[in-house]
């Protein structure tokens, strides 16, 4: 069920860009109207190609025609009702009724050429009763909306010449969506893509999910930056897409990746990337957290060091050149028999700045394991207790950890051993 609240505040905001956008003020009106067609041109342009069968060129130049006499100096967004429906519908109204018009105009002046009617100008879906052309107009724009987001992410790892992550981002999610199949592995994908373990693709792949959210929020949000407000737009992206009957829309080809081929059922399926939350920790399984938990023990010290004290970096650099007993990772720190507490407690901060960064790429399960696994070695190995909780509140949340599946085999047993040392 959709959250009313939510509903009407973004229903609110759009109507209010729109209202600004229909005023006579200079710089707010370029501003409001740049963001409007932003939001619907892309929708419109493939509208005309795929249900009024229009030519590429055809298309941009009735669009840019309707922009300029309907929009940028008719009266169309100051005479847009709220109360007459959603904006979408009205826009694709206005648009057939000026398309109509200017084929009247060039019949009456060549009898040969032209229409009488909107259903003599052709229709890519002329059998769809359940469908009007609002609900047509709508499912392009959805899809348009998704496929756009999809473009962005797309570019920006070509950009920043990470193909292998989308790729991943391909094997792992979106084929499998698109086609019905199963993920591929990730070990089938290291050598593949290039990365030198399941670990460092498995961070890839919630990274690169991350990305996804964000290109969506900002293909949805050119009415507001308000949270609630994309959020409510994302929900009503996800009922279009999953509500247009068994309309199946083969979009352009040089507009879509490969789903020209997708039924409802394939498209539905897609709506699922819908789901995404970059606040959203459920995405992860317990196979994906033991890797990258894994991952991050064998991360270099100084790195995660180095964010919270550069002061210790220096020294850590120096523990890792030691011929006896070298301290390079985690890993490193956690089984050496003497482990310095002043990395220690180190660690445990940069867990803490782990936990409270909502911009970590570190799982959130992930961080308060490392949190916990410091606070073990100083109480075992240095005989100092670097946390404020007492030995009751520390038994529990040892046992919690010990109830994480992925936990890794070595901390495991450290974390049996403080029990034991609790006991």
């Amino acid at each position: 069920m959709k959250n009313s609240s939510s509903r009407s505040e973004f229903d609110s905001t759009r109507w209010s860009l729109i209202e600004l956008a229909g005023t006579k003020d200079g710089s707010q009106r370029r501003t409001a109207l740049e963001t409007i067609l932003t939001a619907y041109l892309p929708a419109l342009r493939t509208y005309l190609r795929l249900n009024r069968m229009l030519k590429a060129e055809e298309a941009e130049d009735l669009l840019h025609d309707f922009v300029t006499d309907k929009i940028l100096q008719g009266d169309f967004l100051s005479r847009a009702d709220h109360a007459k429906g959603r904006f979408r519908s009205l826009l694709i109204k206005s648009l057939n009724n000026y398309l109509i018009d200017r084929h009247r105009a060039r019949r009456s002046s060549d009898p040969a050429a032209g229409a009488k009617s909107l259903d003599d100008l052709g229709s890519g879906y002329p059998e769809h009763p359940q469908n009007s052309e609002g609900d047509l107009f709508g499912a392009i724009w959805a899809r348009t909306i998704l496929i756009g987001a999809l473009s962005d992410l797309r570019k920006h790892c070509k950009e920043e010449n990470r193909q292998n992550v989308w790729r991943l981002f391909e094997e792992r999610l979106l084929w499998p969506l698109m086609w019905d199949t199963a993920p591929t592995p990730y070990d089938q994908l290291i050598d593949q893509l290039g990365f030198e373990s399941a670990a460092q693709a498995s961070n890839a792949f919630m990274t690169v999910k991350r990305q996804f959210r964000r290109a969506l929020n900002a293909r949805v949000a050119p009415y507001t930056v308000d949270k609630s407000v994309v959020d409510a737009e994302i929900i009503e992206l996800k009922s279009v897409l999953s509500s247009t009957g068994s309309l199946n829309l083969d979009l352009p080809a040089d507009v879509e990746f490969e789903t020209a081929a997708l039924d409802q059922a394939g498209i539905q399926r897609l709506a699922k990337l819908l789901d995404l939350n970059d606040e959203d920790s459920s995405p992860w399984s317990d196979e994906q957290l033991t890797a990258s938990f894994e991952h991050h023990l064998t991360l270099p010290l100084v790195d995660c060091v180095a964010q919270v004290s550069p002061r210790l970096a220096l020294d850590i650099a120096l523990m890792a050149s030691s011929d006896i007993d070298p301290i390079v990772t985690l890993n490193d720190l956690f089984e050496h028999p003497a482990p310095p507490i002043s990395v220690l407690r180190t660690v445990k901060d940069w867990a803490t700045f782990s936990i409270q960064n909502k911009d970590s790429d570190t799982p959130p399960q992930i961080a308060p394991v490392i949190y916990l696994s410091a606070v073990t070695v100083a109480l075992l190995r240095c005989n100092e207790r670097i946390t404020q909780s007492d030995d009751a509140d520390l038994e529990v949340t040892l046992r919690q950890a010990l109830s994480a599946s992925w936990v890794a085999k070595p901390v495991r047993s450290l974390f049996k051993e403080a029990l034991r040392h609790l006991g």
